[in-house]
C-alpha cells in the first residue's frame, strides 16, 4: 500500500518517472544541426528529428536505470564472451538525405573503433508518445 504524498513532498512520485517530452513541429534541417552543435558533448536533453519534427526529451530516471542495467549485462556478457565491446553512449546518429536524426540511450562498436557509425545502438522504450524512433 502506497502513503499518501505529503504536502511539502513534491510532485507525486508517478509525474516525476515519465519522460518528459515536447514535440515541435516544422523544424528545419539546418536549426536541428545548429542545436547539436551548441548542446555539444554536454549530457541533458535528448534530441530526435524525423522529417520536420523535432523531440526534446529528458529521460526518466528509471529510464536511465533500465538503461544502464541492460548496458551492464550486455558489457558482462561481452567480456566473459571475450568480444572486443567499445561503449560510445549517446552518440548522435544522423542522416541528412532522410531528413531524420536520433540519440539512443547506448552505442557500441565491435572491433576497430575506426567507425563513423556504431554497430549497436540500444534504445529504452520506457514511456508511450513521441516520434517513432524506428522511423528514424
Amino acid at each position: 500500500m502506497a502513503l499518501p504524498a505529503r504536502p511539502d513532498a513534491g510532485p507525486a512520485l508517478d509525474e516525476r518517472d515519465r519522460d518528459q517530452r515536447v514535440i515541435l513541429y516544422d523544424v528545419p534541417w539546418a536549426q536541428y544541426e545548429s542545436l547539436l552543435v551548441v548542446r555539444g558533448e554536454k549530457a541533458g536533453v535528448r534530441m530526435t528529428y524525423l522529417r520536420g519534427a523535432l523531440e526534446l526529451m529528458s529521460p526518466a530516471i528509471d529510464h536511465e536505470a533500465i538503461k544502464k542495467l541492460v548496458a551492464r549485462l550486455l558489457e558482462a556478457y561481452a567480456e566473459e564472451a571475450g568480444l572486443p565491446l567499445n561503449g560510445y553512449g549517446s552518440w548522435p546518429l544522423t542522416s541528412e538525405p532522410d531528413e531524420s536524426g536520433l540519440e539512443p540511450d547506448e552505442c557500441y562498436i565491435l572491433g576497430p573503433r575506426e567507425k563513423s557509425r556504431p554497430d549497436l545502438a540500444i534504445e529504452i522504450a520506457y514511456s508511450r508518445g513521441g516520434l517513432n524512433k524506428l522511423e528514424v
